[in-house]
């Protein structure tokens, strides 16, 4: 069977764990009881990004487009975590954010692999290897979904984020930390 036909079988046979977990808690899910993480990797960075619609606002123009020669239109790097204001300046806009990583390897039956965001700022979609895995919007608390079954060897987590600057909000942009996370389950 062709590996985008395997990939389509797993995705329909998948169910997603989404779930929120206030920190250095214990939190029950549908089948087993969750506990901290068995192991956590940050995802610090580089991470690369591409602007889809902006950015739009203090390094702009009178119009509230950027400039043509601002380095923010151009693909780049940035190191994560950092919030938008950090990165680009008090902006809005859509931006996609992409980061590659491995599979973690040596993993027992009982093991899955979580992505987790501790803090959000503004709405994101979430997707490794093209397949959707949720969206936020606004989180403080850490917040993980479960892609044992969609890993391959080679990985590409996506997050297309949009952000709407205002003085009075909290940061934008994934300003906490990024992790992969292994969890035990009890079934």
């Amino acid at each position: 069977m062709p590996s985008n036909q395997v990939a389509n079988t797993c995705l329909r046979n998948t169910s997603f764990e989404f779930v929120v977990v206030p920190k250095s808690t214990t939190h029950e899910t549908g089948l087993a009881m969750r506990h901290a993480p068995h192991h956590r990797m940050h995802l610090k960075g580089p991470w690369f990004y591409e602007w889809l619609d902006g950015p739009h606002g203090d390094n702009s123009n009178e119009d509230g487009d950027a400039t043509l020669d601002s380095p923010l239109l151009s693909d780049s790097r940035v190191r994560m975590p950092s919030s938008m204001n950090d990165s680009f300046g008090k902006v809005s806009g859509r931006v996609v954010f992409r980061r590659r990583f491995q599979r973690p390897t040596n993993l027992d039956d009982n093991e899955r692999v979580h992505i987790a965001f501790d803090g959000i700022g503004g709405r994101a979609d979430v997707a490794v290897n093209g397949h959707p895995l949720g969206s936020l919007e606004n989180n403080a608390e850490t917040v993980s979904f479960d892609m044992t079954d969609l890993l391959e060897p080679s990985n590409e987590l996506t997050v297309d984020l949009t952000i709407s600057w205002s003085d009075d909000q909290k940061p934008g942009g994934l300003y906490e930390s990024v992790a992969i996370e292994i969890h035990q389950v009890n079934e």
